[in-house]
């Protein structure tokens, strides 16, 4: 089970982490690498709604005039919706880049003498990883006019709120002693 784990996990962030656990400096390689490849999607993902977000600024706002000085409230609604989600992505880019390092001798000694707690950790990390890059390839599929249906941003919701949970369980296993 864990050679199918890090052979998934080898392919979402670049490397063969079949072995990865051979001493401690690795530990904190991995984790390093880790967080950076899911810090990157929700990234991405952030920057492509803002993107979005600047674009349906100027195609779907109209501007103001006498008649109508006011913008559509439902418009503005769906670009508050982008601001929120590009600011929920930022800020959890932020807090997976900054996540503490797994304390390098009791992690190591525990992925080195059980099979399980390597097997957890793998999982763990594919947990954080996946839902990261599926908010970027989200976020890339996301149409303008999807900003304006109360559940076209469900995906990239849906994605975040796994990342956030597979962060907390991930920071959690490395914490525990």
């Amino acid at each position: 089970m864990s050679s199918d784990i890090a052979r998934r996990l080898g392919q979402v962030i670049g490397i063969s982490p079949i072995h990865l656990f051979d001493s401690a400096t690795q530990v904190r390689d991995h984790d390093l690498l880790v967080r950076a490849r899911a810090a990157e999607g929700l990234s991405q993902a952030a920057t492509l709604l803002r993107d979005l977000a600047a674009r349906y600024r100027v195609e779907r706002i109209p501007p103001s005039t006498r008649e109508a000085p006011f913008p559509p409230a439902d418009r503005m609604a769906a670009l508050r919706r982008l601001e929120e989600r590009t600011s929920t992505l930022q800020d959890l880019a932020a807090r997976v880049r900054s996540a503490e390092l797994p304390p390098q001798d009791v992690v190591w000694e525990r992925l080195r003498s059980s099979s399980l707690q390597y097997e957890l950790m793998l999982e763990a990390d594919l947990a954080l990883v996946e839902p990261c890059q599926r908010c970027a390839e989200a976020a890339r599929d996301l149409v303008l006019l999807q900003a304006e249906e109360p559940d076209g941003l469900g995906m990239i919701d849906n994605a975040a709120k796994a990342a956030g949970r597979a962060l907390a369980a991930r920071q959690a296993l490395l914490s525990a002693s």
